[in-house]
């Protein structure tokens, strides 16, 4: 059982990985950019939703420690977001020399 966990797992059939120059790992940092892009529209998106007026009475408005969590969860999207559209921009655009 070892031998087909360590051995044969460096074999490059048992892992069905292509040799297509590349290709697949373009593909997958090309979905990488635009789920990174997805997460800072959605950032912005989900802060909008809850700074928004609200219809009716509001009472006293949402507490701060509410606010300062969709602060930092804004914060952390934005910082995923940011760093993975430059790390698959340069994955993409980078030359092989």
């Amino acid at each position: 059982m070892w031998y087909y966990l360590f051995v044969k797992c460096n074999d490059r059939s048992y892992f069905n990985i292509s040799t297509n120059g590349g290709r697949n790992i373009k593909q997958k940092n090309f979905v990488g950019l635009l789920a990174s892009i997805f997460l800072i529209f959605y950032g912005i998106w989900k802060l909008n939703k809850f700074f928004e007026p609200k219809v009716g009475p509001v009472g006293n408005g949402p507490s701060d420690t509410v606010v300062e969590i969709v602060w930092i969860l804004f914060g952390i999207s934005m910082i995923l977001g940011v760093g993975g559209v430059i790390y698959f921009s340069y994955s993409i655009f980078k030359r092989n020399d």
